[in-house]
């Protein structure tokens, strides 16, 4: 299955252009990005560009794309119950069904990723995600199980493990996806599988359970970690295609902050002492990256 991961967590002017504003920008003059969304090739407008997560037309536009990039599932970011993120998750479900009722989605569980989490938190988590989701049928699921992705932070490794391993067997309907960490092949029977998210790599390679490639890497107020390039990206999906793994992983979808995206964006020059913000020329890279997929 070729999936990737998406990022909900945007708002407009309407929605106080939430992560658009990280680190003290000022939208829609400057925003916490080296990139600007394209929903418009033929025009630079931050002003209707910089997009909600909750707007019909952007989600639409979204898996309309996905689908021309062959993509099956997407991973989305998820804050628990009653967040953003949750709300911006269900508009995404019911617009999949409309407009590509073969796209599946599933919870990228964040909350883990920033605190060691009570078993009592990750269960009553676990729970709101069955109930509310496993039924659905735009929701990926693997032996009928509800699939969830779970994040860490980089210091995480046995108890993270444990932790998880112990709710995998109290809510054994929830199908549990660990971030790798340092050991984890030790301990692979505790959970349904494994993945990694480290995108300033341009593929990396876990099998039998995972493969990832990544665009680039370039978040704002730093040095490229990976520069971008679709010729790179290219030769690294190919290599992903000969993968003999239970997820193919693109990173990322739209994370516009560390600029992994290969959602249609422009380079912008990146100046908080000179605003607004202006192209850096030669325009959009358009669907270049999604192609790179699809062909």
């Amino acid at each position: 299955m070729l999936g990737t991961f998406y990022y909900p967590w945007y708002g407009d002017g309407k929605n106080l252009w939430r992560h658009w504003k990280e680190d003290n920008h000022n939208p829609p003059q400057t925003w916490a990005s080296n990139f600007a969304p394209d929903l418009d090739s033929s025009a630079y407008d931050p002003s209707n560009q910089l997009y909600g997560s909750l707007e019909d037309r952007v989600i639409q536009r979204q898996i309309s794309l996905m689908k021309q990039a062959g993509l099956d599932f997407a991973v989305s970011s998820w804050w628990g119950s009653g967040d953003y993120t949750d709300q911006a998750f269900k508009n995404a479900l019911a617009i999949s069904k409309k407009e590509n009722p073969s796209l599946r989605w599933c919870l990228y569980y964040e909350k883990e990723g920033y605190a060691n989490l009570q078993e009592s938190v990750m269960g009553s988590d676990l729970e709101y995600i069955s109930g509310t989701y496993s039924k659905d049928s735009a929701y990926l699921k693997i032996d009928g199980k509800p699939v969830v992705f779970v994040y860490s932070n980089a210091d995480d490794s046995l108890d993270y493990i444990q932790r998880w391993g112990r709710a995998h067997q109290n809510f054994g309907y929830v199908f549990i996806v660990l971030k790798i960490v340092k050991g984890f092949r030790q301990y692979t029977n505790l959970v349904d599988s494994w993945h990694q998210y480290a995108p300033a790599n341009r593929i990396a390679k876990f099998e039998p359970y995972s493969a990832f490639v990544s665009p680039g890497y370039w978040k704002y107020h730093e040095r490229p970690k990976l520069e971008r390039s679709l010729g790179q990206f290219r030769e690294a999906v190919r290599q992903l295609k000969d993968t003999n793994v239970q997820f193919q992983l693109v990173e990322t979808w739209n994370e516009f902050h560390e600029g992994t995206m290969i959602e249609p964006a422009r380079q912008i020059v990146h100046n908080d002492g000179n605003p607004p913000f202006r192209e850096a020329g030669g325009g959009s890279y358009g669907t270049e990256f999604m192609d790179a997929l699809r062909d």
